[in-house]
């Protein structure tokens, strides 16, 4: 097989490997100027177990295409501010077409309060948030 036959090969599984492409379907385009109009999308976690609340405040984004902030405040079922013996982790995901963006960066601001930056939704769809912290999985969704 010649170069240009690989070549060409290679370039049409990666468009076509994530499903149904933005590229070609323009049917739920809103526009950049729209997208970056979504500015606050708080949301309220709870643990499977019951043992700990947490609230999502987006600082910056959700946005497509730029980077995101959001601060994450954890509470015990008292209300008081609560941590874990490790830092929570967050996997933006794609379930539509089976991939995600990482590496998310997250720091401890203090007690039970957790900053995450570099985020980036590298598309518009429907993104899936899964956060694991303190040996449970919590998911939320956004749309974008």
């Amino acid at each position: 097989m010649n170069r240009l036959s690989l070549f060409l090969i290679y370039n049409l599984f990666f468009i076509v490997s994530c499903g149904k492409s933005p590229l070609f379907d323009h049917t739920s385009e809103t526009g950049l100027e729209s997208l970056r109009s979504l500015t606050s999308l708080d949301s309220s976690l709870h643990s499977i177990s019951g043992e700990w609340n947490a609230r999502v405040y987006w600082q910056q984004g959700p946005l497509v295409f730029d980077e995101c902030q959001m601060t994450l405040m954890v509470t015990n079922k008292n209300g008081e501010l609560v941590d874990f013996p490790s830092l929570p982790t967050l996997s933006p995901w794609m379930p539509d077409h089976g991939h995600g963006t990482s590496p998310v960066i997250v720091k401890r601001l203090e007690k039970g309060i957790y900053f995450f930056s570099e985020i980036f939704f590298i598309m518009p769809g429907f993104w899936e948030m899964q956060l694991d912290m303190g040996g449970e999985r919590v998911k939320w969704s956004v749309q974008l």
